[in-house]
């Protein structure tokens, strides 16, 4: 006969904390404006010279983050800094790179940045109770897209029972606020 004395439990949780990618000033592409129309001069201003621009829109989502529309461009400083050189080819892998960054903005926008824990539990041989032996999280994971959400996650675990855990929790998901999803795996051993 065997018992189940220890278990790993993965919860996804939405990250309401999760930094706006638009604020990193690393280099990264710059939402220039949130208000796009013939009054705000300043957007016609800034736009000069850019080498490509993508333009996003964002509807107001269930955590009201951000609503109206946004740009987000390169300069050609930006595209020398990035690949070495401003060409057409240089420009559209930027704007291909813009895209990714709308999307990633759209999604934080939205409210789909999320954050895991992973709890290593066993028996209590003196309780009976179950007690954390260690615990690990990561937070800031932003996409729109469950299977990305997963793929995410699970470029960070190592061990079988992790992975399994992960997989009960996608399996079970609910995506209701503030846990998305649970998933336990318990690793059975035998009886001494």
């Amino acid at each position: 006969m065997s018992e189940i004395t220890t278990r790993t439990r993965i919860e996804i949780h939405y990250d309401e904390l999760a930094d706006d990618p638009t604020v990193d000033d690393d280099g990264s592409p710059i939402i220039v404006s949130r208000r796009l129309d013939d009054r705000d001069a300043t957007i016609h201003e800034r736009m000069r010279g850019v080498s490509c621009a993508v333009r996003v829109d964002v509807p107001r989502s269930h955590v009201d983050r951000y609503a109206g529309e946004a740009i987000a461009y390169a300069t050609p400083e930006h595209v020398r800094e990035w690949y070495g050189e401003d060409t057409p080819e240089t420009r559209e892998k930027a704007r291909d790179s813009l895209i990714a960054f709308a999307q990633e903005w759209r999604a934080w926008a939205d409210g789909y940045t999320f954050g895991y824990t992973l709890t290593r539990e066993r028996v209590c041989g003196e309780c009976d109770q179950w007690e954390e032996v260690e615990t690990d999280s990561l937070w800031g994971i932003t996409t729109g897209d469950q299977d990305e959400l997963a793929d995410r996650i699970r470029g960070n675990l190592t061990e079988d029972g992790e992975i399994a855990a992960l997989a009960n929790a996608i399996e079970t998901w609910t995506g209701e606020y503030p846990v998305a999803a649970r998933g336990v795996h318990p690793v059975e051993v035998a009886a001494e």
